[in-house]
């Protein structure tokens, strides 16, 4: 078998993005040895199952591995012990590390070579994007994602992620999480699916394309036939033919928190994976009733004081709720401004904390219309967020105009 020494590795001048992309991404450790790997199966995308085709096309992406890598000892997979592998890159670890100094030493050669702090190298910072993604990436074309597993279980699989948003400059609307090990078919043991880290795929089409070698024309066909995007050939690079996406905000931020403060090495029961699936809206049934946002409940929930945006200022909480079993005053989340089936309004500005009496007192019909407008005032006064979601629905600035809608929207 071949391989490099690692301390040889480490100390190469070159920068060797692709590399770096590919050892970031994902590696194992043998005995003295470190692997880093690519999968390559027969897809069900490809028009008549062509096999042919496909074992020509893996000589090519061998050739091409070499080529794109700079160093060309990838090689055929021929140790049992990594799994899921059809191609290896194989350092010999000489310098006795474990697998977090590893990925330590790792992490800092990335963060010290020119292509991440120099905006201007695209090309290096691509190679290092596609070395990272497609090796081991599938095409998630249900929900328009490039996916790529995530196995660690640690700390390091949110480092990986904000190297892309703190140093790469990436959108943080261009990612998603799937927590895949919060599906039953995980906790029961019948498909244990790993968690994805998931990228826009229309962006990564149009933006990163597919280089032919590396994801040769095998892959762009297996695109081109799931999604019916054409592509055409620049050189040795494949770009498809598809429009930059619509991006919408999402929860990225909040995904990762709630990853790794709710689940991360956390032992889950079946039980407790009901829950957290429905705090996150993974329900079995697809159907279109209107369900409220758990997650950005518990934020507001658990993050902000235990006070009544609309009383606070008059009453003391002691005096309009109860201690609950965690030591925290009951509280009850409240649509400012009120959403009925309108999905758009159940996000975090629009959501504001209140005592019992006071929410029940916002229901409609549940008291005087002047008592409503006071408390609607109070609590524009003191959430500003609600004041600026306010303004922004109802195209104004003014307090006693958004007092008489937000009043006549009451629900």
């Amino acid at each position: 078998m071949q391989y490099l020494k690692l301390s040889d590795f480490l100390n190469l001048k070159e920068e060797l993005p692709f590399l770096l992309g590919v050892f970031f991404s994902r590696y194992k450790f043998s005995n003295d040895l470190i692997y880093t790997l690519s999968t390559y199966r027969l897809s069900k995308f490809v028009q008549n199952g062509d096999k042919i085709i496909y074992e020509n096309s893996k000589i090519e992406y061998l050739n091409q591995l070499n080529l794109h890598s700079e160093i060309p000892m990838w090689q055929l997979n021929k140790d049992k012990k990594i799994k899921h592998a059809d191609f290896v890159f194989v350092l010999y670890n000489d310098l006795k590390l474990t697998q977090e100094q590893f990925f330590a030493r790792i992490y800092t050669k990335i963060l010290l070579s020119d292509f991440v702090s120099n905006h201007e190298a695209i090309k290096a910072r691509k190679k290092f994007i596609r070395a990272f993604f497609e090796l081991r990436g599938s095409v998630d074309i249900n929900h328009d994602y490039f996916t790529h597993d995530y196995y660690f279980n640690n700390i390091n699989e949110l480092k990986r992620i904000s190297l892309f948003l703190d140093n790469f400059g990436m959108s943080i609307n261009l990612f998603n999480i799937n927590f895949r090990y919060l599906q039953k078919q995980y906790l029961s043991g019948v498909r244990k699916r790993n968690t994805q880290l998931r990228i826009n795929l229309h962006w990564y089409l149009s933006q990163i394309g597919f280089i032919n070698g590396f994801i040769n024309k095998y892959k762009a066909n297996i695109v081109k036939n799931a999604l019916n995007i054409s592509y055409f050939q620049v050189e040795n690079i494949f770009m498809f033919n598809c429009q930059s996406p619509s991006i919408n905000k999402n929860s990225f931020n909040k995904r990762i928190d709630f990853y790794s403060t709710r689940i991360l090495s956390n032992d889950l029961t079946q039980c407790e994976v009901s829950k957290l699936r429905k705090e996150l809206n993974f329900d079995d049934d697809e159907s279109q009733i209107f369900k409220r946002n758990l997650n950005i409940i518990n934020i507001i929930k658990f993050q902000t004081p235990d006070e009544c945006a609309a009383c606070k200022h008059k009453y003391n909480i002691v005096d309009r709720s109860f201690l609950t079993r965690k030591d925290r005053y009951y509280t009850e989340i409240h649509h400012f401004v009120s959403v009925g089936k309108n999905k758009e309004l159940d996000v975090l500005e629009n959501l504001t904390k209140l005592c019992p009496i006071c929410h029940r007192a916002l229901g409609v019909g549940k008291a005087s219309e002047n008592y409503q407008k006071e408390l609607i005032k109070n609590i524009l006064d003191t959430n500003s967020l609600n004041y600026e979601f306010a303004s922004m629905i109802f195209e104004s600035k003014d307090k006693d105009f958004l007092i008489q809608r937000v009043y006549e929207n009451l629900k």
